[in-house]
């Protein structure tokens, strides 16, 4: 029942116990936030790369994936189904970001060849919705 509401498990106990059967959260607002969470988990790791390694390349990502994708998102309801089919290669991308950032604020070297790697993966997880919002939002 939760997945079919798009909730936790945790978040329907919650509502059910406190609550009445809670009501279904809308898919878009549900896509929404799980790809404002990846994008700005994604956009932490890329801070905390820049602070670690000083390079302001880290900083250009972040603000890429935290603020400007996520912009661009909010705006184009239109996009719902790319944000749903992108999302596991995101995380996936994000997975690889977190390793690096776990690596750097360790105060271990990072190797440049999974730098690279990891960097490319983002950058193809995001290539299909930068692409679907590049464009203004179509008139309704």
């Amino acid at each position: 029942m939760a997945s079919a509401e798009n909730l936790t498990a945790a978040e329907y106990m919650r509502r059910t116990l406190t609550t009445r059967r809670p009501r279904p959260i809308p898919e878009r607002k549900a896509a929404l936030s799980d790809l404002l969470f990846a994008l700005q988990k994604i956009a932490t790791n890329c801070r905390q790369l820049e602070a670690a390694t000083g390079q302001n390349t880290y900083g250009k990502w972040a603000r890429y994936v935290g603020k400007d994708t996520v912009e661009r998102a909010l705006e184009r309801p239109d996009a719902l189904p790319q944000i749903i089919d992108s999302l596991p290669d995101i995380n996936i991308a994000g997975q690889s970001v977190n390793a690096l950032a776990h690596t750097a604020n360790s105060g271990e070297p990072l190797n440049y060849d999974l730098v690279s790697m990891a960097f490319d993966q983002l950058k193809a997880a995001l290539s299909p919705l930068h692409e679907a919002l590049k464009d203004p939002a179509p008139e309704e």
